[in-house]
């Protein structure tokens, strides 16, 4: 009995002693896969990874991970996979100085700055600073948008540009339609122009939208849902 004990006992420090490494170590291998992700899209400055205990990082589990950007550079759908990666974090938060996204349907590149995302479960929350500057960029040759409202989850904007030689200026509607996010002229005699889908991804389910002007910028708020 007494070896019994001394061997129940050696068990229980060395599983003790375990649990303890792999606390210290788990997380960081977790936070070195994480940024090592980020880090295919533009430059991580800091990723952190929290997790208890830290053994459900063996499972691909983990209570909350942070992580700040100088810049990245991606597509939305790529934006929305790496979320969907990260379906089984609780929360999840990535600050970037810059995001510049590509391959975007009305034009672009369009580059925003002060970009945040977070997701909590499955809700997900971006919030970005689109300046002037930047949505000309964005914006087809000779094409200008001007905020006019924006309430209940959609933005009203106006549109100027040359169309067939004329000066013409279109008012249209930007809100989530079944989880996509859509452009829509308003006014009876546009009710017959096509809308425009902005973005659409399977994985990820537009709710509403935001933007409010801010010293020479837009500042947007976006929330959705992963599916």
């Amino acid at each position: 009995m007494p070896l019994v004990k001394i061997g129940l006992g050696v068990v229980v420090v060395l599983a003790v002693l375990l649990l303890g490494v792999g606390q210290l170590l788990l997380p960081r291998i977790a936070a070195k896969v994480v940024r090592d992700k980020l880090a295919r899209y533009g430059q991580v400055r800091q990723v952190s990874v929290k997790a208890v205990p830290a053994l459900q990082l063996l499972w691909g589990e983990a209570g909350s991970v942070h992580a700040t950007a100088s810049k990245l550079t991606l597509s939305p759908n790529q934006l929305v996979s790496l979320l969907s990666e990260a379906h089984s974090i609780d929360t999840l938060s990535v600050d970037a100085s810059t995001v510049k996204l590509h391959h975007l349907r009305f034009g672009g590149p369009a580059t925003l700055s002060h970009a945040s995302i977070e997701k909590r479960g499955q809700s997900i929350d971006g919030k970005a600073l689109l300046t002037s500057e930047a949505l000309a960029e964005a914006l087809p040759a000779g094409v200008a948008v001007k905020l006019l409202s924006s309430s209940k989850g959609r933005v009203e904007v106006r549109a100027t540009g040359s169309l067939l030689g004329f000066q013409a200026s279109v008012d249209a509607i930007v809100e989530a339609v079944d989880g996509r996010l859509q452009l829509s002229p308003v006014g009876a005699l546009l009710s017959g122009l096509a809308t425009l889908t902005l973005f659409e991804d399977p994985k990820l389910r537009i709710l509403s939208v935001a933007a409010k002007p801010v010293e020479g910028a837009w500042a947007l708020d976006l929330k959705a849902r992963l599916q």
